[in-house]
């Protein structure tokens, strides 16, 4: 029996009444690091680490007075030390008997140093983020909700903010990830640097932050927002500061939005919805802002909301149709066609692209639409076919649809299911989507261009992607931003940018299409330069089907740039 004890993995002690210990197995040595003899009539309490070891005889004097003890009987996890004052948790079983008369207390022990560590990995893991080592949103959500609980109860508030890193892809892209990696180490360690001790920065995903304020503030008749507003300001002057990259100096501008949990009285994940609303309004205005949430974007989320709710009753109900706009060559005739999606909602009316495709896109809804798009191209490629007709239609892709993995099997049974040719559809793609992941994007655009697909890459020059990837990529038109365009024979800065771009395309053996024409100033400056297509209003407003069927005509059709 006493082998069996001995070589039990936890630890046996017997002690009395007054705390000393009447026997030990061996395994408290590779526990405690003492030998059984050397614990024989000492006190238990060496074995503990402060308050407990002080505290120990009074709650013994506590138990053996009243009979009552929260640990008696209860397996209990508590602190112990080893001979080397090395702390360690244990789980301690403390069950008692009499013995001649006196009590006798039967205390088995069990390291669970391991177990502990291992929940320590996997919390690690679970809530925070393995580049910055800052704590992750799933923690963010989690305490997010906990002080939203809280500050009902206390009749307080708090501030919440997203911090977003301006054009962090051209980091990753100019550099390479490591040195993404690196600036997001930086950037964590900047605002850390300057953040209160209440205010806590977590990462969210990408190039995203959170901060969120730990102390809620006492509700006031008038919020006054100014230390909120001092604290965004801090951020970006700190984040200006110029960073080293691979020996080049760089420096970061952020945008940031702000929200009075209070004010806007909002669940925790529309709280997180609204400030993603905001940031992307701010970067779509240029970003390098910061912003606390007022009436007016709460209307714009609220709007947002309501826009999505009634897109996906809209694409239930066949509300999305399809436009065309005609590109023309040198001579004014039809080489291709952009197509163009249109929402008549039963609810809004005619609700602008503008306003409906970036909160698509920010949806899965996208990839319904995006399909939906693809189908009604390649149907009217059949039916022009079926009428001698050949065309070439283009159609916008997202980032969302690249990043399926069965999209480029999904778009190749569409092209065979209608019969028609892969070269007739023109893929175009953003220069934001090409740089959001360039690896993915580059192994789809190789694989469909394998299978004989043509690409675009739209609104070229404002997304500031690097000329070596365009050599890279088996591209086959570039398309000139509007809003180069606008001001071309107006203004001075734009007319370089414009030539620019059609003598790349020129290099790289590319067609250039330029988009947003309106005037005849426009369209023969573009001519000139050795610009291949026009596509605006000046030649072609986009047009209902109907309208841009009667345009077609198959000698036109098959002319060339």
């Amino acid at each position: 029996m006493a082998s069996l004890i001995n070589n039990l993995n936890d630890a046996i002690l017997t002690i009395d009444e007054v705390g000393v210990i009447l026997s030990a197995n061996d395994t408290v040595e590779k526990i405690f690091q003492y030998k059984p003899a050397e614990l024989i009539n000492k006190n238990i309490s060496m074995l503990m680490p402060e308050p407990y070891r002080t505290m120990h005889h009074k709650y013994l004097s506590a138990y053996l007075q009243t009979g009552k003890a929260k640990i008696i009987g209860i397996g209990r996890e508590l602190p112990a030390i080893r001979r080397n004052e090395t702390q360690f948790p244990m789980e301690l079983s403390l069950s008692e008997v009499t013995r001649n008369g006196k009590r006798i207390f039967i205390g088995i022990i069990r390291d669970i140093s391991e177990r502990k560590d291992a929940a320590t990995q996997i919390y690690q893991l679970a809530y925070y983020d393995q580049i910055t080592q800052l704590p992750n949103r799933q923690l963010f959500e989690k305490e997010l909700l906990k002080l939203i609980s809280k500050s009902n109860i206390t009749d307080s508030s708090m501030y919440i903010s997203m911090i977003d890193i301006d054009r962090f892809s051209q980091i990753n892209l100019t550099f390479s990830k490591a040195a993404g990696d690196y600036v997001l180490n930086m950037i964590s360690q900047r605002i850390n640097a300057i953040l209160p001790e209440h205010i806590k920065l977590y990462r969210n995903t990408a190039d995203t932050f959170f901060l969120l304020n730990h102390s809620p503030i006492l509700k006031l008749p008038l919020q006054n927002p100014v230390s909120f507003e001092q604290l965004q300001l801090k951020i970006q002057q700190t984040l200006a500061d110029k960073l080293a990259i691979n020996e080049q100096y760089y420096s970061l501008t952020v945008s940031i939005a702000s929200v009075l949990v209070d004010s806007v009285h909002l669940s925790s994940p529309k709280l997180i919805s609204l400030l993603e609303h905001v940031i992307s309004d701010i970067k779509n205005k240029g970003g390098n802002k910061a912003q606390i949430v007022g009436e007016n974007e709460l209307i714009s989320f609220n709007r947002k909301a309501e826009i999505e709710s009634e897109m996906k009753r809209g694409i239930k109900h066949q509300e999305f149709y399809i436009q065309l706009q005609p590109q023309f060559n040198a001579q004014q005739q039809i080489v291709a066609s952009e197509v163009l999606l249109r929402w008549r909602s039963q609810k809004f009316g005619q609700v602008g692209p503008d306003e409906f495709i970036p909160i698509a896109e920010n949806s899965a809804l996208i990839l319904q639409l995006g399909q939906f798009v693809i189908k009604q191209a390649c149907k009217t490629i059949a039916e022009q076919k079926a009428l001698g007709n050949t065309c070439r239609l283009s159609v916008n892709i997202s980032t969302k649809q690249l990043a399926q993995t069965n999209f480029c099997a999904d778009l190749i049974n569409v092209v065979n299911e209608w019969q028609i040719e892969p070269c007739q559809l023109m893929l175009e793609i953003t220069e934001t989507t090409l740089i959001s992941d360039i690896e993915l994007i580059k192994q789809r655009m190789y694989e469909l261009s394998n299978d004989g697909f043509l690409f675009s890459i739209d609104d070229f020059g404002t997304g500031y992607s690097s000329l070596s990837y365009l050599k890279e990529l088996p591209i086959n038109e570039l398309k000139i931003d509007r809003y180069f365009i606008n001001e071309i024979t107006s203004s001075v800065e734009n007319v370089p940018i414009v030539n620019a771009v059609i003598q790349i395309a020129q290099a790289l053996n590319v067609t250039t299409v330029a988009e947003g024409i309106e005037t005849k100033q426009q369209f023969d400056y573009l001519i000139t330069k050795g610009c291949n297509l026009i596509q605006g209003y000046y030649l072609s407003k986009p047009l209902d089907m109907d309208d841009w069927l009667v345009l077609q005509d198959p000698v036109v059709l098959t002319g060339s740039t």
